[in-house]
């Protein structure tokens, strides 16, 4: 995976520049290593610490003096934290900050409203990760059939989405003003295009882009959670599989019958996971 690939060449510049001449992995430079990074979360470090130790269980097999941290002594992993459920309410203002000029405006690239829009209602409708709507290309989208197609997602798992009448049409107006704003076209060209070349491949929104962006738009429309600051992207996900339940319920339908299909439809490997997702309401 892309992260784990970035996280060795992390060590491979940090030994690079502190222990050029060292040729035994050693706990001196583990821990040196893990003070470099004492701003990070418990949880990250120690996702970061664990990998650390199984790439040395890997070193160990042809370099016996490789030293092998103990998991014992990793931070300790912070509870997740409560995800903000998002009404309806919530939703349509912050599709109606997105045209606001001064939220996501862009003079190079006026249809980033629309683009800011439509990922929204991806992530809302579909319950798609961050990853995965950033990751769709033009290829992926087949207004005929009116699915999305997930590629190589968490779990390595592939999916087609099948999305409601409504958004369809969404997706179908903002790939007319695509055209007609002459963005790239062509079927490896990103979904969500940024109108930066520079930026994320081929041009595309990065996760961090649209994070901000997000923030921007929440800050707007006076959407926040329990402590007063802007809620994460993710927190859509959850205000998506907590409302189909919702909507099973009222059309009274069996939830056992509706929870393995969410699942499915979420990219989950079984609904035991999609149970993390759904929070006691009313």
């Amino acid at each position: 995976p892309q992260g784990d690939t970035w996280l060795l060449r992390n060590l491979d510049f940090f030994l690079a520049n502190h222990y050029p001449i060292a040729r035994v992995f050693s706990a001196d430079l583990f821990e040196h290593w893990v003070r470099e990074h004492l701003a990070l979360s418990p949880t990250t470090r120690c996702r970061w610490m664990r990998f650390i130790r199984k790439f040395c269980l890997y070193l160990s097999r042809t370099e016996p003096d490789t030293f092998v941290p103990d998991p014992r002594t990793f931070p300790r992993l912070m509870p997740p934290k409560a995800p903000c459920l998002l009404s309806q309410d919530d939703v349509a203002r912050l599709l109606a900050a997105t045209h606001r000029p001064r939220v996501v405006y862009s003079r190079e690239h006026p249809l980033r409203p629309k683009t800011i829009r439509l990922a929204l209602l991806l992530f809302y409708c579909c319950g798609l990760r961050r990853s995965e709507a950033v990751n769709l290309t033009l290829a992926d989208v087949d207004t005929q059939q009116r699915v999305l197609r997930i590629k190589h997602a968490k779990f390595h798992k592939s999916r087609l989405v099948p999305v409601s009448t409504s958004l369809n049409r969404e997706l179908c107006r903002y790939l007319r003003e695509r055209r007609i704003h002459k963005t790239p076209m062509d079927p490896s060209a990103p979904l969500l295009w940024s109108g930066q070349a520079g930026g994320r491949a081929n041009g595309g929104f990065s996760g961090g882009g649209l994070r901000f962006n997000w923030q921007q738009i929440c800050r707007y429309a006076g959407v926040f959670n329990q402590r007063g600051v802007p809620p994460r992207i993710h927190d859509l996900r959850h205000s998506f599989a907590v409302t189909v339940l919702q909507r099973s319920y009222r059309a009274g339908h069996d939830p056992q019958v509706t929870l393995p299909r969410l699942a499915r439809y979420m990219g989950h490997v079984g609904f035991q996971f999609t149970h993390y997702y759904l929070q006691f309401t009313e």
